[in-house]
């Protein structure tokens, strides 16, 4: 057996003939490694950015092999003459499969093949397909349209094929369609230069080649199918532009009674306004018990102009209708309840007025009472109890007795003050314990010397990491890829005014490769000291964050030294609550000067800006 490589070295002719005479093992064991050679030729070599593997000669080779190796799902119907040729050395079976399947493509895809490819392997005797519903909504799809490669008007194509007209001409008014293919939306999506279905059916039966009547009845039928408002109005349009008469409505008048049952509400217009016709002429059957059925519903379609005209059709029957007229004071809108009232005013029916009174509309009521007088009863709403609702189950609540539970409770607080029972629980034991200085001095022991947060979390002070940089462990979140701005925990040797900041970038910004690391324990430049411009951020990946919050440009030696301090002094502990993400730390302590950042990375404490 030939190899891949071999039959791409050959000449088309001759491959042509090797491929024809493939086994169904050789076109098994082909079919994979052609298939993959295919897809980097088309596609996945221009993907990768790769060079091209397979030349053009060598690409429609592959199409060929694959051809004849590929099963019929992975195929369309043939275009050429050398693909046919491959086609049908493959058998009957082979080629029934593979227009079946063209033909179901056709029908659920947008981007096609021709259908008239399929017409032209059905007259040529190599296929015999059933005019089922792909069939039908693949000619609807594909029939003269954008993509036939003959073109031509859709009416003069069922004109030259009346065996297609014949055959599966009539169904288009059975099938609903699916999501891709129906009549509205090929019509709708068709392009400027096709002609729509809808034309072609009046240039059809402009010339008789096509029955008039039976159009009629095809779409009075189709509407009574229950297709959606969308793709039942292709056949509302078409009927409206026949224009029937008079003579052709009454002899249908059984079809449209049944379509004021519809729930689509154009239907049920089409429908009234037919048999209205109907009814001008003479010719309205009043008996019909369809009809009055029809004219039940049809006044409490949603629409108020179809409701008001079913209606009036209602009272002009007959003194049969009373229970559609009836009917109608249900309909939510107050003109039709209104409209109502005034038939059954002259009618001088008043017991069912007066019944339905309390459902009517304010103003409808008002007016009927006006013309029942003293029978209708007084307008009082009755008074609605309100419904009983279970109290729920309370529990006790633990109260704190101990200041050191006090105190963390107001911890937690300060971290997430959306606690109601803690906070309650936290105020009743401060109002109780009461100040006590003796009782809370020892609690001042347990928070870092450099930035007073306390030792509630698992993190590691800067008196036992490295002085001046606080550890708590991350969060949640993490501060890989936090860009926030941190603030050194006290005044440093190098310098820095109190409570200044410094901007020490997180590890996780997409700048941070491309920027140089600044080096340990660097300053910025302020403002005043000759700098152009404002400072920018650094960014690096192993740089730690300071702990602290808050954003600002570095303090000016020159200032700091005549303007007070915007926090207070080291020694004296700052009063002001700094959030900090979602640990939020409250400095309470003496600080001690610190020094410089630690060597390695630690965790870095998230802050907001200012």
């Amino acid at each position: 057996m030939a190899t891949l490589t071999e039959l791409l070295t050959l000449d088309v002719g001759v491959l042509l003939d090797r491929v024809c005479a493939f086994t169904a093992g050789q076109r098994e064991a082909l079919h994979r490694p052609a298939l993959q050679a295919w897809e980097r030729y088309a596609w996945r070599d221009a993907l990768d950015g790769r060079k091209d593997r397979y030349t053009q000669e060598e690409g429609r080779r592959l199409e060929l092999i694959l051809a004849a190796t590929a099963p019929a799902e992975q195929l369309t119907w043939p275009t050429d003459d050398q693909r046919l040729r491959i086609a049908r050395s493959r058998g009957s079976r082979f080629l029934h499969a593979l227009a079946r399947h063209t033909v179901r493509t056709i029908a659920t895809t947008d981007y096609s093949p021709d259908f008239g490819i399929i017409r032209r392997a059905e007259r040529d005797g190599l296929v015999t397909l059933d005019a089922d519903d792909d069939y039908v909504l693949a000619m609807v799809n594909q029939f003269g349209g954008r993509f036939s490669g003959g073109g031509g008007r859709r009416a003069d194509l069922l004109r030259a094929d009346p065996e297609l007209l014949a055959r599966a001409f009539w169904r288009i008014f059975e099938i609903e369609g699916n999501r891709q293919v129906s009549l509205a939306n090929v019509d709708k999506y068709r392009g400027s230069r096709v002609q729509t279905w809808h034309d072609a059916v009046l240039d059809l039966l402009s010339d008789g080649t096509i029955d008039r009547a039976r159009v009629l009845d095809a779409t009075v039928a189709a509407l009574g199918l229950g297709f959606p408002q969308y793709r039942a109005g292709w056949y509302s349009r078409l009927h409206a532009a026949l224009a029937p008469s008079a003579d052709e409505r009454a002899a249908r008048q059984a079809g449209y009674a049944m379509l004021l049952r519809s729930s689509v509400g154009p239907t049920v217009a089409l429908a009234v306004d037919a048999l209205t016709a109907v009814q001008k002429a003479g010719r309205l059957d009043h008996d019909s018990a369809a009809l009055t059925d029809g004219l039940a519903a049809a006044v409490l379609a949603p629409a108020k102009s179809t409701a008001t005209k079913a209606l009036a059709l209602a009272a002009r029957v007959g003194s049969g209708q009373s229970s559609v007229i009836v009917a109608a004071l249900g309909h939510p809108h107050p003109d039709v309840q209104a409209a109502c009232v005034e038939h059954l005013r002259a009618r001088g029916e008043r017991g069912a007025v007066l019944s339905a009174l309390p459902a009517l509309a304010p103003a409808v009521a008002a007016a009927a009472r006006g013309w029942l007088g003293v029978e209708a009863p007084p307008a009082v709403t009755a008074p609605v109890a309100p419904p009983e609702v279970a109290a729920p189950e309370l529990e006790a609540v633990a109260p704190i007795t101990e200041p050191a539970e006090l105190a963390e409770a107001f911890a937690i607080l300060l971290a997430d003050p959306t606690d109601a029972e803690l906070l309650e629980r936290a105020l009743c034991a401060a109002a109780r314990l009461g100040p006590d200085p003796g009782e809370y001095a020892g609690l001042a022991a347990g928070r870092h010397a450099c930035c007073g947060t306390a030792r509630r979390t698992s993190g590691t002070c800067c008196s036992t990491s490295s002085p001046g940089w606080c550890s708590p462990p991350p969060t949640r979140r993490g501060y890989a890829g936090c860009r926030r701005w941190h603030r050194r925990c006290s005044c440093s040797p190098g310098g820095c005014p109190p409570w200044s900041r410094r901007c020490v970038p997180g590890a996780g910004s997409r700048r941070a490769r491309s920027r140089p690391m600044p080096a340990a324990g660097s300053r910025r430049r302020c403002s005043c000291s000759g700098s152009p411009r404002r400072p920018r951020r650094i960014r690096s990946t192993s740089s730690p964050r300071s702990c602290g919050s808050g954003r600002t440009r570095p303090a000016c030696p020159r200032r700091s030294a005549t303007k007070r301090p915007r926090y207070p002094a080291p020694s004296a502990p700052p009063s002001r609550m700094r959030s900090a993400g979602r640990h939020r730390q409250r400095s309470a302590a003496p600080t001690v000067h610190c020094g410089s950042p630690p060597p390695g990375p630690v965790h870095r404490v998230a802050t907001t800006r200012r």
